[in-house]
C-alpha cells in the first residue's frame, strides 16, 4: 500500500498490467499443466509469443517517445524497441512458415527466426553496454571491484551448470560456451547500470527487465532434445514466461514516468544505493554452490564439513555485518541529504526576503534594480518604460483609520498593480505609498495605457475592512535607456509630482 495515499501501488492498478498478468497466467495453466489439446498447444505457442513481443515494441517507443524521458532514457528505450521490432519479425517469419506448412522455415538451408531474435538479444546488450554512466574517483574503483565480485559469480554459476559437465559434445560445448557467455555480458551491461547510477529505468523496471534476462536464458539453456519428450510443455512455458515479463518491464517504466514532471533531467547521479546488495547476493549464491557442489561428491569427511561449516558462518556473518553498516551509511546520506535540502530551503528564502517587500511581498528597491540591470543587457528594445505611483491621501487613512487599514489598503494596490500590469513587467514597493512598474521595452503609448487603467481603477476610491476610502492615485511616466537606472527614476517622480500637483489643483 502507498503509506500516502492508503492505494495500492500504481503497478498493482494498472489495467494493461493486469491483462499481462492474465495473460500469464493463461500460459502458466495451458503449458505449466498440459491444459487443451496437444495440438491446440502446438498452434498456440508461436501466436501468442508474437503478440508480447509486439507489445514490448509498443511500449518502448512510448518510453521512447515521452516527453518525461531524458535523451539518454530515449536512446535506450529507441534500442530496446529496434530489439522488439527484430523479435516481431522472427515470430512472423516462423509464423507464415509453419501456416504455410513449412516446418523448416521458408529459407531451409537458412534458419532465420532464431538469427533475427538473436539480433535483438544483440541490440538489447549494446543498448545495455553502451550506455553512458559516470564513475569518477573511489567511487570508480569500487563499483569496479562490485562489479567484478558479481561477474564472477554469474561465470561461477554458468561454468556448473553449462561448461562443468564432462559428457558434452563438441556441438553441445559450443552452445554452452554461447549461452555462457552471453549471460556473462548481458550481467555486465544490466549491472553497469543498476550499480552505476543513472540507469536509464527505475529500479522496479530493472528487477523486471533482469527476471526477463533470466528466464530467457533458462530457456536457451535447456537442451533441444526435450522437445520430443513428454517435458516439451515446460520448455514452451520456458520460452513464453520471458515475453511476458519482457512486456511488463516498459509499461512499469512508463508507470513511473507518470509521476515525473516532464523535460525534468536526470537526478540520480550517484551510483544506486538499493543495488549496493548485488555484490553480497553473489558472494551467497556462489557459497551455497559450493555447499551444493561438495555435498553430491562421492566422499565428504568429518574435517571438509567442519571446514565448510566455519567458511559458511564466517560468511555470513561478514554479509551481516556489511549489511548494518551499509543500513547506516545510507541513514547518514539520507539525514545529510535532508540536511542540504534544509539549507537550500533557508537560502531560497533569505535570497526572497533581501529582494521583497515583506508587507506586499512585491520586488523591493534592490530586485527592482537587479531588474533593471538585466533588462539592460538583455537582447532587444533597449527603451524601456518606468511608472511611479503614489497614493494620494494615504497619510490620512493612517491618521484616522490606524496604520492596519493603511496596510491592507497597500496591500490591496499591490494586488491591483499585479493583476494590471503585462508579463515579463516588474512591480515593485520603493517604501510608503510609493510604487514603481518596470515596463522593459514599452512604448509611451503603452505606459499611458496603463497608466489609464490603473486611473480608473481608483477613481471610485477603494472599500478596506468594509470602509470606503476615498484614495486616489498620482502616476508619473518616465521613458528611456536603462543603462542610467536612478536618472530614470528622478524622471519619472518629477513627473509624478506634476501629476500630483494638477490633481491637487482641480480638486
Amino acid at each position: 500500500m502507498d503509506g500516502r495515499s492508503g492505494r495500492a501501488p500504481a503497478w498493482l492498478r494498472d489495467p494493461v498490467l493486469g491483462v499481462l498478468a492474465a495473460v500469464g497466467a493463461v500460459i502458466v495453466a495451458v503449458y505449466g499443466f498440459s491444459v487443451g489439446p496437444d495440438r491446440l498447444r502446438d498452434l498456440m505457442f508461436w501466436p501468442i509469443q508474437a503478440p508480447l513481443d509486439l507489445t514490448f515494441a509498443i511500449l518502448s517507443h512510448r518510453v521512447a517517445t515521452s516527453p518525461a524521458s531524458t535523451p539518454a532514457e530515449r536512446r535506450f528505450w529507441a534500442a530496446l524497441r529496434t530489439a522488439g521490432a527484430f523479435f516481431v519479425l522472427a515470430d512472423t517469419y516462423q509464423i507464415t512458415a509453419l501456416l504455410a506448412g513449412r516446418e523448416d522455415g521458408w529459407l531451409p538451408a537458412l534458419d532465420l527466426q532464431p538469427l533475427l531474435a538473436g539480433l535483438g538479444v544483440l541490440r538489447v546488450i549494446w543498448a545495455t553496454l553502451v550506455h553512458p554512466v559516470q564513475w569518477t574517483g573511489r567511487d570508480r574503483v569500487r563499483l569496479w571491484l562490485d562489479l567484478v565480485t558479481v561477474i564472477v559469480g554469474v561465470g561461477t554459476f554458468t561454468w556448473y551448470l553449462w561448461l562443468g559437465s564432462e559428457q558434452m559434445s563438441a556441438a553441445e560445448l559450443l552452445v554452452s560456451a554461447f549461452v555462457a557467455a552471453l549471460m556473462l555480458v548481458s550481467t555486465f551491461g544490466l549491472c553497469k547500470l543498476l550499480l552505476g547510477g543513472q540507469a536509464p529505468f527505475t529500479t522496479l523496471t530493472g528487477i523486471s527487465g533482469a527476471m526477463a534476462a533470466a528466464l530467457f536464458a533458462l530457456g536457451v539453456a535447456l537442451p533441444p532434445a526435450l522437445l520430443e519428450d513428454p517435458l516439451e510443455d515446460l520448455v514452451r512455458l520456458a520460452w513464453l514466461a520471458p515475453g511476458v515479463q519482457m512486456a511488463v518491464t516498459p509499461r512499469l517504466q512508463l508507470l513511473a514516468l507518470r509521476r515525473r514532471t516532464p523535460g525534468r533531467p536526470c537526478t540520480e547521479r550517484e551510483p544506486r544505493r538499493g543495488a549496493g546488495w548485488l555484490p553480497y547476493l553473489a558472494m551467497v549464491a556462489t557459497q551455497g554452490l559450493l555447499i551444493v557442489a561438495v555435498v553430491r561428491t562421492a566422499s565428504i569427511d568429518r574435517g571438509l564439513i567442519g571446514v565448510l561449516t566455519g567458511v559458511t558462518g564466517i560468511i555470513g556473518l561478514i554479509v551481516v555485518r556489511q549489511v548494518m553498516v551499509l543500513r547506516d551509511n545510507a541513514a547518514l546520506v539520507r539525514r545529510l541529504d535532508d540536511s542540504l535540502h534544509e539549507l537550500a530551503g533557508f537560502q531560497d528564502r533569505l535570497w526572497h526576503e533581501a529582494r521583497h517587500d515583506q508587507l506586499t511581498q512585491l520586488a523591493n528597491r534592490t530586485l527592482l534594480y537587479e531588474r533593471m540591470d538585466a533588462a539592460a543587457t538583455a537582447p532587444g528594445p533597449e527603451q524601456a518604460a518606468l511608472l511611479l505611483l503614489d497614493l494620494n491621501r494615504f497619510k490620512a487613512v493612517n491618521d484616522t483609520l490606524g496604520h492596519h487599514v493603511g496596510d491592507a489598503l497597500l496591500v490591496h494596490v499591490a494586488s491591483r498593480l499585479r493583476a494590471g500590469v503585462r508579463g515579463g513587467d516588474t512591480v515593485a514597493r520603493l517604501g510608503g505609498d510609493e510604487f514603481v512598474v518596470l515596463m522593459p521595452g514599452a512604448s509611451r503609448d503603452d505606459a499611458q495605457a496603463l497608466a489609464q487603467r490603473l486611473h480608473e481603477a481608483f477613481a471610485g476610491g477603494v472599500t478596506i475592512e468594509g470602509r470606503h476610502l476615498d484614495v486616489g492615485a498620482s502616476i508619473g511616466i518616465a521613458i528611456g535607456a536603462l543603462e542610467d537606472a536612478d536618472a530614470l527614476l528622478r524622471a519619472a517622480d518629477t513627473d509624478m509630482y506634476r501629476a500630483k500637483q494638477v490633481a491637487h489643483a482641480t480638486s
